[in-house]
């Protein structure tokens, strides 16, 4: 292992902890900019972005306007950071600017199909799980989403798949995986990262986390303690944190595997997408609303179900990968 990659890392965690501490700082703040913002544009019998803006403003919970503010923070930092772990010298063959979407030598269609092939594989085994859900009875067809709403309700659900996964895989996959890379054998890498990622996700404050007073300076430091006391929910820890780290392990595999970050983007979209149509397009049976218990969970990402789903994914994905390694043409 190698100080200077050794100092990345370091410099890693310290961008995630400020990060989270900054937004317990400002949160507070974006929420009573968020409320006066609502004041006076959400009422106005217009149709233009500020009134739109305006009701958006209106209708989140101090928990949306958190997690607004932790991406802001995490934006904010990432420039920083690159700055910091960038190589020193561009010849550099441990550099952490290794290639993300494209490996020397890959055809330029390579990337995309990649792409296509993990968003459609995941998006089918979703739709397996899906089916059996309904068999189920655990979900039903939400009776006010009319058929003319799909495509408008699909077109909505591709548009955070596309930029979360985009986003999120540069991050881990990309940035942070080619760090860990310098200092660390692959095996371990793959696992720190999973981490990470499983440890940023579930510190998430989950849709409907109240605090005392919004608009108390010290609401966001509370609201990272309530995000702290899932730790304590041992169904949380089993089944939520497990579909997580074992998302980013798939993830990472895909990526050390292939030698770009096409796969698990659209590997990444294609779970994104598939679970928020799906949440859009239904509901929990009555009968059955505590029924589904630890075998799928109230979002559908955690539960024994979703878990074996990503278990099965997984093995898929390396059979593919062991069987389908990447074709390279030779080198100039």
């Amino acid at each position: 292992m190698r100080k200077k990659g050794l100092g990345d890392v370091f410099r890693i965690l310290i961008y995630v902890s400020v990060s989270f501490l900054l937004a317990a700082l400002i949160s507070p703040l974006l929420f009573n900019a968020g409320k006066n913002f609502a004041e006076v544009f959400a009422d106005k019998d217009t149709t233009d972005t500020f009134s739109w803006l305006g009701k958006k403003a209106a209708k989140a919970e101090f928990d949306t306007y958190f997690k607004r503010a932790l991406l802001l923070t995490a934006l904010l930092g990432l420039w920083p950071l690159i700055r910091a772990i960038r190589p020193r010298r561009p010849t550099d063959d441990d550099s952490v600017w290794l290639p993300l979407f494209r490996r020397p030598g890959n055809s330029l269609l390579s990337g995309p199909r990649q792409c296509s092939l993990g968003f459609f594989s995941c998006g089918g085994i979703f739709l397996i799980m899906a089916l059996l859900i309904h068999i189920l009875g655990w979900r039903i067809w939400d009776p006010t989403v009319s058929t003319n709403e799909i495509p408008n309700l699909a077109l909505k659900s591709l548009q955070p798949a596309i930029a979360v996964s985009f986003l999120e895989e540069i991050l881990f996959r990309g940035l942070l995986m080619g760090v860990f890379l310098r200092s660390f054998r692959p095996a371990f890498t793959i696992l720190a990262i999973s981490l990470l990622f499983a440890f940023v996700h579930f510190l998430q404050p989950p849709s409907g986390t109240n605090v005392s007073d919004p608009y108390a300076l010290t609401a966001g430091f509370e609201m990272l303690a309530l995000i702290g006391q899932r730790f304590l929910e041992p169904q949380l820890l089993i089944f939520s944190f497990s579909s997580l780290f074992l998302t980013g392990i798939i993830l990472a595999i895909a990526r050390q595997r292939t030698g770009s970050i096409w796969l698990p983007i659209g590997m990444h979209a294609g779970w994104i997408f598939s679970v928020q149509l799906y949440l859009k397009l239904t509901e929990h049976h009555p009968n059955h609303a505590n029924g589904a218990g630890i075998y799928l969970g109230d979002s559908i990402r955690e539960g024994v179900l979703p878990l074996t789903a990503l278990i099965i994914t997984g093995i898929i994905i390396v059979i593919y990968l062991h069987k389908s390694p990447p074709t390279e043409t030779p080198s100039p």
